[in-house]
């Protein structure tokens, strides 16, 4: 038996041109994800075609996908020039749509009951919206910045004691971030962010204030925050730790003032700030957790109060955050700060 090739027919029933029907030529979406299941199948060299396809329709997420691969060398030649031509393209293929228009419903509502004249509960519900301009002249977006949108669920509560000497409160919160900006984690394009998805933070912040005696005052905060990448481009990442997000965080500062004799009225102060290890963007690079101590001496009399602080006593090294090992923010060394205070 032989093939027989059927003319293809037009849609009034006369003969097309060409011995053979066309298939529908592919969507650009479609081309995507056939590339994106091709990579998770490791079939890299159809999945590059299916992308390039992509690409070239018009996918900003395949031209973002691209350039990566290329940046990177990532189943194909590194190729930097290339890499900052599908960079460019995806802001080239937006600029008709660079204005962008938002009538956004932000709501705050609240509601505080006062159980008795030392407890109160209160309940929040907030949205955010923030049109999110660069932070600086060197960070570049890899497509038109979108509106930053966020939600608040948030129930507490706070009491006094003592004869309201001290004060502690307790709060339980959800937080959700929308149109995430976060750095591209591009060694050879270290300045590329991108917004690729969102955020949810649950946690829980306790906190108490209060004197212990007349002349020894204590703060002290704790804060447990559990943030979550919810969705992203990258499917890998949903569900992990978000980066640069502490899991535990506390801080404290202690001040005791001589009541009388000679020293009357100088004063001492420690305290400290604490961060547990975070996840630095690459999911295989963390920032060791860190505890510093800080401390103080001031002296106040009649209307004037003189304070010089000290910061990082033991001039210890800790990193505040990082993006992978493109940029990373240490903490500040050992440091003085001195000021004074005229109260009228």
């Amino acid at each position: 038996a032989g093939l027989l090739a059927v003319p293809a027919l037009a849609f009034d029933g006369s003969k097309a041109d060409g011995a053979m029907a066309a298939a529908p030529p592919m969507t650009a979406m479609e081309a995507f994800r056939s590339g994106a299941h091709q990579l998770k199948s490791g079939e890299k060299v159809k999945a590059l075609h299916s992308l390039e396809y992509a690409a070239e329709n018009g996918h900003a997420v395949a031209q973002w996908k691209l350039g990566r691969m290329y940046a990177e060398g990532d189943g194909v030649a590194q190729d930097n020039l290339k890499a900052f031509e599908y960079f460019r393209s995806i802001a080239d293929g937006q600029e008709d749509s660079a204005l962008v228009r938002e009538n956004p419903w932000i709501p705050r509502i609240g509601l505080v009951y006062a159980v008795s004249s030392a407890l109160s509960v209160y309940a929040t519900y907030n949205r955010g919206f923030d049109p999110l301009e660069t932070a600086s002249t060197l960070q570049v977006f890899a497509a038109p910045s979108k509106p930053v949108k966020s939600e608040l669920m948030e129930i507490g509560s706070k009491a006094f004691f003592l004869q309201k000497r001290w004060s502690a409160s307790l709060a339980f919160y959800q937080l959700t971030v929308f149109q995430v900006a976060v750095n591209a984690n591009i060694p050879t394009q270290p300045n590329l962010y991108i917004q690729q998805g969102a955020d949810r933070a649950r946690g829980i912040e306790a906190e108490v204030n209060g004197n212990l005696l007349t002349n020894l005052s204590v703060h002290a905060a704790y804060a447990y925050n559990d943030a979550r990448v919810i969705t992203s481009l990258k499917p890998e990442d949903i569900g992990s730790i978000k980066d640069n997000a502490p899991l535990h965080s506390s801080n404290s500062w202690i001040s005791y003032t001589l009541a009388t004799g000679l020293l009357k009225g100088l004063g001492l102060s420690a305290g400290h700030t604490q961060a547990s290890r975070r996840i630095a963007l690459a999911r295989d690079i963390h920032l060791p957790g860190y505890c510093i101590l800080n401390g103080g001496l001031y002296y106040g009399f009649a209307h004037f109060r003189i304070a010089i602080n000290v910061y990082n006593i033991g001039d210890g090294t800790y990193w505040t955050a990082a993006y992978s090992n493109i940029s990373k923010w240490p903490g500040g060394p050992r440091h003085l700060m001195a000021n004074l205070r005229y109260r009228f």
